[in-house]
């Protein structure tokens, strides 16, 4: 049986790669290929970056993941055709890829007939990915390197651009419903009238059968549509390209710089069964490697004007007669017309559809899903989770004078400041009963419990009531099996071991007070042998724990992960320290505020 002709749409910059990367990004928790892509072509992207000169650095807003640099730049009011391109590629070959993980027939040799490409401008780049590659796992290993040679591209562009003007305003102008025959002799007339260099000219970047894109510097085009009376009172639409392209008066490009080193690679041929048409005469590109079709392409893409009539003339002549499956990679604006064009002439579309990324994942089965089973807590005025609802329903203030099982708080607090190694407060808000313990049920002796740190006491009471809560069976499941569980705990202070511990140091001083035992000691009593992470950030040290053990079980480094934080100040140092610290900032800031409040006043005076 003979296969349907493919024919495949790029689609160009009008494009907008940002929702469709997105929601590639949220596909990829189901996807190891799509993790794999992003991983691929950030590490791609930051690198070009940083072996770029500084003014086409600046170009590209901080980022740290593909989906920031989207998420930056869809925010921004400020276009940069570097980033465009760059992000337009990846998004339309992290569709090809997916699309590949889905159906096998994706790269399906079809030796009866052609697959023909079509890429719009910057679409020919992911088209010529497609093209030199039988495998998912080929495209995958060949994206970054293409996605570099659109960086590049991308960077050509807006350097000689911004050369010739400096402007984020539009380059592309479409004016419809008036010939391009009637817009060049516009175009004609008014550069006979207006002197100016070549490379400011305005010119027609992109032709079809009833209308034609203008291009040039946005000056330029400003005063072309105030001079010329048919283009004058025209219907005109910018298209969102910031930079010039397919401009055969700027002279050609530096083609082995942009490619480099795919330009000389022989690792990859075209294949076969492919053919890429070129926008510039309609007709396939005669390349056999990667490096020939991109020498091609990029002067189709920046030198040549795109002749859309000559594509369609070229598609029509060559699927006569035939089926024909028609897939666009994402929105492509011209993918309307074409499907009107190949129906009018009598060809058979089986198929017609649009390639986009899932709008929404499946929710059950997902591998990528983490379940909270289990949780305690131990609080200010809260042993029970109840209690901590309860306090936060009513609002309540839960400060009080600082317990005397901590430190002596008539001996260490001076509202003055005066005395040294102080407390300004005799008030915060503290844990009922922290060294409250059930030794025996952890198998510890009194002497052990005495030198063990209570952060560390209320992590084993707190773990084990998370445990009951969770039904939790050792090596019931293999998700609970002893060398598949892991601990992740934040923990900032130590001082019991430092202020009151080290006044009677004895066996337990170590294991008992250094905060790295924490978790350890958790690993130790339950018999686990997964992962085990004492992290100290400050007051993020619980968060990034959790965020750690996450990291974990999605990396399989665990199934099971027991995480969060504990903290008790013990001590006296500490608690002056923070005291003393809060009330400086306090003190600057309102010294500031004030300052200003006179100002202003002296102002109005």
């Amino acid at each position: 049986m003979t296969l349907p002709t493919k024919l495949v749409l790029f689609g160009d910059q009008t494009v907008d790669p940002c929702p469709i990367i997105k929601q590639l990004c949220r596909q990829s928790r189901e996807s190891v290929t799509l993790q794999a892509f992003f991983r691929k072509t950030y590490n791609a992207v930051r690198q070009e970056i940083a072996l770029s000169e500084k003014p086409d650095r600046s170009l590209f807003p901080s980022f740290d993941s593909i989906l920031s640099l989207a998420e930056t730049y869809s925010k921004s009011n400020s276009p940069e055709e570097a980033v465009t391109t760059v992000l337009l590629c990846i998004a339309q070959l992290g569709l090809i890829l997916i699309r590949g993980e889905n159906d096998d027939s994706t790269f399906e040799a079809n030796p009866s007939s052609t697959t023909y490409l079509v890429g719009l401008c910057t679409g020919m780049l992911p088209a010529v990915a497609t093209a030199a590659s039988s495998t998912s796992s080929q495209l995958l290993h060949l994206a970054p390197e293409i996605v570099r040679v659109s960086l590049r591209l991308g960077l050509e562009a807006s350097r000689r651009s911004g050369q010739i003007e400096k402007s984020r305003e539009s380059w592309a102008t479409v004016v419809p419903g008036i010939a391009p025959f009637e817009q060049q002799e516009a175009l004609d007339q008014f550069h006979q009238t207006h002197t100016m260099a070549t490379s400011k000219t305005a010119y027609i970047s992109a032709l079809s059968d009833s209308t034609a894109t203008i291009s040039g510097p946005p000056s330029t085009l400003a005063s072309l549509f105030s001079f010329s009376g048919p283009l004058k009172k025209a219907r005109r639409v910018k298209l969102p390209i910031t930079a010039a392209f397919h401009a055969p008066h700027l002279g050609t490009p530096d083609i082995e710089r942009i490619i480099a080193p795919l330009s000389n690679s022989h690792e990859h041929y075209l294949r076969k069964d492919v053919a890429i048409l070129s926008t510039r005469s309609g007709e396939p590109i005669a390349a056999r490697t990667l490096g020939e079709a991109l020498q091609h392409i990029v002067l189709d893409i920046l030198q040549e004007p795109l002749s859309w009539l000559k594509v369609v003339q070229n598609i029509l002549s060559n699927l006569a007669g035939q089926n024909v499956v028609l897939t666009s990679i994402g929105p492509v604006r011209a993918a309307d017309g074409l499907r009107q064009k190949l129906t009018s002439a009598g060809i058979n579309i089986l198929e017609s559809d649009g390639l986009e990324p899932l709008q929404a994942l499946q929710p059950e089965n997902r591998s990528s899903d983490i379940a909270i089973v289990g949780y305690a807590a131990r609080l200010p005025e809260s042993e029970t989770l109840e209690d901590v609802w309860k306090i936060l329903e009513d609002g309540r203030d839960v400060h009080k004078k600082i317990p005397r099982d901590r430190f002596d708080v008539e001996t260490h607090c001076d509202p003055s400041g005066k005395i040294k190694n102080t407390s300004y407060t005799p008030y915060g808000c503290f844990v009922d009963r922290p060294g409250f313990f059930d030794a025996r049920l952890f198998n510890m002796s009194p002497r052990e419990a005495a030198q063990t740190d209570p952060a560390q006491r209320l992590l084993l009471l707190t773990t084990y009531e998370a445990l009951e809560m969770a039904g939790y069976t050792p090596d019931g499941t293999p998700s609970t099996a002893g060398d598949r569980i892991g601990t992740f705990f934040g923990q900032t202070l130590d001082d019991y071991r430092e202020a009151n511990a080290s006044q009677n140091i004895e066996m337990y001083y170590v294991s008992g007070g250094i905060r790295a035992f924490g978790p350890g000691r958790l690993n130790y009593h339950f018999k686990w042998e997964g992962p085990s992470y004492c992290v100290d950030a400050a007051c993020s040290s619980s968060t990034l724990s959790i965020q750690m053990a996450m990291s974990s079980l999605r990396t399989h480094e665990c199934d099971t992960a027991v995480a969060g934080g504990t903290n008790v100040l013990t001590g006296v140092d500490m608690f002056s320290g923070l005291s003393r610290g809060v009330s400086y900032h306090l003190r600057d800031h309102a010294k500031r505020l004030t300052m200003t409040r006179m100002g202003t006043a002296e102002e109005m005076e």
